[in-house]
């Protein structure tokens, strides 16, 4: 088909008209407001919802990002199992690793603190430990363990309370107490390669920062946040460009909150604290825009993904059924898994065994976990593995590991 010389020259006009209009420069977003909030909807499917405006600032909740096929989650463990836990002898308490076997204990780091609220956590290619010192909560400091040469660096930094390590394992962010009156948690972030501090957050006197998580994707840190002295913690989203946003908690103190694998998205779970025996646990997108209800009614403390995001594992405590003024040794903890793509629940410990902070191996084939030892005050804990291969459990070390959650090597 030929074309006519007119119709030609028509086409070629309009061409280089669209080429030549010009293109608005994006303009940059205004900085939020500390109390704007990212709703989302509850169960079964809730539709997206624009964060509310402030009147002298907006927040815009970050689009989830499309992961591109090397993106997707696929368990490879690098290095053999290895289970890292604290453990007071003789009133030292030293950090130690141990093969899920039971063979192997070794001492990696003595003169730790008992405050590590993360554990001895590693790095995510699994060649460094954090981990704080310090006698007492508010003289706790970061230390960076090499574990193939030992050498153990410390960041010049007082009264450090939780951690996270960055996904690629260059920054730890961590989160301190500064003001004794005034209750100051700002979040500082601190190069691998010099130690050189980075004050990322400087929060309100009024709000506290407790626990950090960082995203897989790297683009935010998940914390709790709280008013001075107020008895409801929410999630929020810490961007590494200094904005953040508090998701709406429905109304629950949140417990703990953690990403899943691939940083798509993340869980909560609290209490509401003036109701009895009503808990809940949500999934949210990365976002924090979208949300689904998933377990109901029961108390969750800690929870943890399995690392192909397929499974959820967490301990069930009991004693807040019974009221308040339970004694210690009433107290009730079991393990449980809940598998997300059917929403049913399998027990692994029961409630009698007073189990704490289960966690999934690299592989996902085994969880190391804590239980009770029947003088807790005085002998601690007792670390167990449960291997899913089997379905049974297998205690390594009878006594004296402290509440501090076990980890594994990556």
């Amino acid at each position: 088909m030929k074309i006519r010389p007119t119709l030609l020259a028509l086409i070629l006009i309009l061409a280089l008209t669209a080429c030549t209009q010009p293109t608005a420069a994006p303009s940059a977003p205004p900085p939020p407001s500390p109390t704007d909030r990212a709703t989302f909807t509850p169960t079964p499917v809730p539709p997206t919802e624009t964060a509310t405006p402030s009147p002298t600032a907006t927040v815009t909740a970050s689009p989830t990002p499309t992961l591109t096929p090397t993106a997707t989650f696929t368990p490879r463990p690098q290095h053999p199992p290895l289970i890292t836990f604290t453990m007071e002898q003789n009133g030292v308490p030293s950090i130690y690793a141990i093969a899920p076997d039971g063979s192997g204990l070794t001492q990696l780091a003595a003169d730790v603190s008992l405050y590590n609220y993360n554990g001895p956590l590693w790095s995510p290619d699994g060649q460094n430990i954090a981990f704080l010192s310090g006698a007492s909560w508010d003289t706790g400091r970061v230390n960076i363990l090499n574990y193939a040469t030992g050498e153990t660096r410390q960041v010049d930094f007082d009264r450090v309370s939780y951690f996270t390590w960055s996904p690629d394992g260059q920054q730890i962010a961590f989160t301190t107490y500064t003001e004794e009156d005034a209750l100051f948690y700002p979040i500082i972030l601190v190069s691998l390669s010099d130690l050189r501090l980075n004050k990322l957050y400087d929060m309100p006197t009024t709000q506290i920062i407790t626990s950090l998580d960082w995203s897989p994707q790297g683009q935010s840190i998940l914390g709790r946040w709280h008013a001075h002295r107020g008895w409801i913690t929410c999630p929020c989203l810490f961007s590494l460009s200094g904005e953040y946003i508090t998701i709406d908690n429905r109304g629950l103190d949140v417990l703990d909150a953690s990403w899943s694998p691939t940083g798509e998205q993340f869980v909560f779970t609290g209490n509401y604290y003036l109701e009895e025996e009503k808990y809940q646990t949500w999934l949210v997108s990365a976002d924090g825009t979208q949300g689904q209800l998933i377990i109901e009614d029961t108390y969750i403390e800690s929870i943890d993904w399995s690392p192909d995001g397929s499974m959820l594992v967490y301990s069930n405590y009991s004693y807040w059924r019974e009221g308040v003024g339970v004694s210690y040794e009433s107290q009730l903890s079991g393990v449980y898994v809940y598998f997300l793509d059917t929403g049913t629940t399998i027990e692994i410990v029961p409630l009698e065994d007073f189990a704490l902070s289960p966690v999934f191996s690299p592989d996902s084939a085994y969880l190391v976990y804590l239980t009770a030892t029947q003088d807790v005050e005085n002998t601690g804990y007792a670390l167990n593995v449960y291997s899913f291969a089997t379905g049974t459990s297998t205690q390594i070390v009878p006594a004296y590991v402290s509440n501090d959650p076990p980890t594994w090597r990556p």
